[in-house]
């Protein structure tokens, strides 16, 4: 068989090696879709800590470590300054997707997610900002003794 094409792959039926029942290779269509916040993010870091990594190997300068003997700061051009705060920076915005749970959730979800935790949550509001992307969760506390376990 040739090839097929579903979903924007193509499929590439190739013969079986020694001891396979089946081989394939999937090559990706031309299509792209948009990149995703994610990519944009890990882009960003590669494009600038490309940067930051060439300017310290032509200088010499030691890649930034825990080592004893690494420079506790660095002195940087303007230029590459501001390509080290874009990745750290990024970074920063990574790990926060990380480590957030970026499930979208409407008011019933929360108030049941609270409720699992401790049914001493009661009375809340989640909204949204306008311009933001970010929710804020308001819980009210119905327990006599906030630190009772």
């Amino acid at each position: 068989m040739l090839g097929t094409k579903e979903d924007g792959l193509f499929i590439i039926d190739t013969p079986p090696k020694k001891d396979q029942k089946y081989s394939a290779k999937v090559k990706r269509s031309v299509k792209m879709s948009p990149n995703t916040r994610i990519a944009d993010l890990a882009a960003t870091i590669q494009e600038h800590t490309s940067k930051v990594d060439e300017y310290l190997a032509s200088n010499n300068i030691p890649s930034p470590s825990f080592d004893v003997s690494c420079p506790l700061r660095l002195s940087l051009p303007l230029d590459i300054q501001a390509s080290r705060n874009a990745v750290l920076e990024a970074s920063d915005d990574l790990y926060m997707q990380g480590i957030q749970n970026a499930r979208v959730r409407d008011p019933n979800d929360w108030e049941q997610l609270f409720a699992s935790v401790d049914e001493r949550f009661k009375s809340f509001g989640v909204g949204t900002d306008d311009g933001s992307e970010l929710s804020t969760v308001c819980v009210m506390w119905d327990g006599e003794d906030m630190f009772e376990v």
